[in-house]
């Protein structure tokens, strides 16, 4: 991705051009590249702790052709050069599969993690030696993940590539360079606010908040599944750090200070130790059994 030291401040009402020192977190939403005629967007990013700082093109943005800044070939962080993009539908089992795991870790012992760090790290260390037998100048395609049919670019969806989801998170560790990615989020359920068309959920780690948004896209894609949210609520009542996890796209921080992230549908939740779907909970209360 290309460095610069100058962007463009750009909305509806004013146009200016920002420096790397003039820069306020204000501007963030707003930044785009100075060259005539591109829309690049750009963002911010300290390099160090002292504080040295550029500008550079968002996740998945690309300058225009005639930009100096463009580029159509990137390297991968394992080295292998990537040449234009491919979408891969996220699967049912995939989201289920990584929902179940974060609450696992979530409710690990600290020698349950230790084991699993170095599970981790021997499986890495295969998928690197396997890496190195790659040759450098092998072009391949960026995959994007599409979480839900109904995403603006399902209808590019290349069957014949698979997803991979990238390893979820804990609250407490979300930053800057999530945002804009699809990932698994998890927690104690801290709050719930929700109404005929949204909701907010927000959990919590380490004294770090983190929300869920659910909107529109949510609704249509999961009808009903917001009359559910009240079995939530009634668990977090009955139950005392009640276990909650969630894929959805990783935004910056709200007015709040705090990361969210868009949840598209309600097979992208997961709920309390028994790592069950939002709506095997509403049965669960509805046949009696909770």
């Amino acid at each position: 991705m290309a460095s610069v030291e100058k962007v463009l401040y750009r909305n509806e009402n004013e146009e200016f051009v920002v420096t790397v020192y003039s820069y306020e977190e204000k501007h963030k939403e707003f930044l785009f590249c100075t060259t005539p005629n591109c829309n690049a967007r750009m963002c911010h990013v300290y390099l160090n702790a002292f504080g040295y700082a550029i500008f550079r093109n968002r996740s998945h943005e690309q300058h225009s052709l005639d930009c100096k800044y463009y580029t159509d070939t990137k390297k991968s962080r394992r080295g292998i050069k990537k040449q234009g993009e491919a979408f891969a539908l996220v699967s049912k089992d995939q989201k289920r599969n990584s929902l179940k795991r974060a609450i696992g870790l979530l409710l690990m012992t600290d020698e349950e993690k230790e084991a699993e760090r170095k599970k981790r790290k021997e499986q890495h260390k295969k998928r690197k030696n396997t890496q190195e037998e790659i040759k450098e100048n092998t072009l391949k395609p960026e995959v994007k993940n599409v979480l839900n049919r109904n995403d603006e670019n399902s209808s590019k969806i290349d069957n014949t590539i698979k997803s991979r989801l990238k390893p979820s998170k804990s609250c407490d560790r979300i930053n800057d360079k999530d945002v804009e990615t699809n990932k698994t989020v998890y927690g104690f359920l801290e709050s719930i606010n929700y109404n005929q068309h949204t909701a907010t959920i927000t959990i919590n780690l380490n004294s770090i908040s983190f929300d869920f948004k659910f909107e529109e896209a949510f609704s249509n894609n999961s009808k009903g599944a917001l009359g559910y949210f009240h079995y939530i609520k009634r668990y977090m009542k009955e139950y005392e750090k009640v276990p909650f996890s969630a894929l959805g796209e990783i935004r910056g921080r709200n007015k709040n200070g705090k990361f969210e992230s868009a949840v598209l549908d309600a097979e992208s939740i997961s709920i309390t130790a028994d790592k069950i779907s939002l709506l095997t909970l509403g049965r669960l209360y509805e046949t009696g059994q909770l």
